[in-house]
């Protein structure tokens, strides 16, 4: 049976098979409007992407950070200013990726070990001065008490003194031993030899030759006096012996009136040489010369 399509235009030739009418096959797709729709999809496909991706990274700063630097260098000055420094290098630098980590690392080191030593040090000016303290309390202490113990001694009243009245008696002396007109001590009776001699020049009696110097004073010695030490002098070298006869005359040099003519250096020198001689005559006698 033939079908009752409509004639075909000129040019056009149908065949039996297209010209059947079969609902299973799908018509032609009818083309979407626009001629510029491919390229739209392209550009938005791109736009899509560069969204999800984000923006470009920044680039890296050349170099090593600056704030790390600084940051070192201060720490060794400053401690607490090179601590903040690095701290906010170290940061920057995790952000920016530029060298410099290391040494933002070594200023926040440098800066915890000054810290550390800072802690240190005032502790031991705290346990230093707190000895020092205790020291000086102790001392006080003691002073205070040896204080109190001597004021304590000062308030107890010790045994009362009672001075004699002075007497205007005059001390009674033994009478002397007068030998050829020369007066000699006391204690010259009964003895002879070198005690005798000793007593004659060391005795404690007005009339020996030592008390009759001292008894002279200071100043000038008057010829009288002289004379009488050189007379004491020649009766105990009598007794003594040749072994102390040279002891005994540069003794008596020192009164001799030729003595007091000498130059200075020389007089000095007569001196010394009687000085001396006359130590080693106490010596030997046993008596003791200041």
């Amino acid at each position: 049976m033939r079908s009752l399509a409509p004639p075909e235009s000129p040019g056009e030739t149908v065949s039996d098979s297209q010209a059947t009418t079969d609902p299973t096959t799908p018509g032609p797709v009818p083309p979407e409007d626009g001629p510029d729709q491919g390229g739209d999809a392209q550009a938005a496909g791109r736009e899509d992407a560069a969204e999800v991706a984000g923006p470009p990274p920044a680039p890296v700063p050349d170099g090593t950070d600056g704030l790390a630097i600084a940051g070192l260098i201060v720490a060794f000055v400053a401690w607490p200013v090179g601590l903040a420094l690095s701290i906010a290098a170290l940061v920057r630098v995790r952000r920016t990726g530029q060298a410099g980590k290391g040494l933002a690392i070594g200023g926040i080191v440098v800066s915890a070990l000054a810290f550390a030593t800072t802690v240190a040090v005032a502790i031991v000016f705290v346990v230093a001065g707190a000895a020092l303290v205790r020291a000086e309390d102790r001392v006080v202490a003691i002073e205070t008490a040896d204080l109190d113990e001597a004021e304590a001694g000062q308030a107890t009243p010790g045994p009362v003194e009672t001075e004699s009245a002075p007497s205007d008696a005059p001390l009674e002396t033994a009478a002397p031993v007068v030998e050829g007109g020369l007066a000699l001590p006391a204690a010259v009776a009964g003895l002879s030899g070198v005690p005798r001699g000793c007593e004659i020049l060391f005795g404690d009696d007005p009339h020996s030759l030592l008390g009759v110097v001292t008894g002279a004073g200071e100043g000038d010695v008057p010829e009288s006096i002289l004379a009488t030490v050189q007379q004491l002098g020649a009766a105990a070298k009598a007794d003594l012996g040749a072994e102390h006869v040279a002891d005994v005359e540069a003794l008596l040099a020192i009164f001799a009136p030729e003595t007091y003519e000498l130059a200075q250096e020389e007089m000095t020198a007569k001196y010394a040489e009687g000085d001396a001689a006359g130590n080693r005559l106490a010596e030997a006698c046993g008596f003791g010369l200041s």
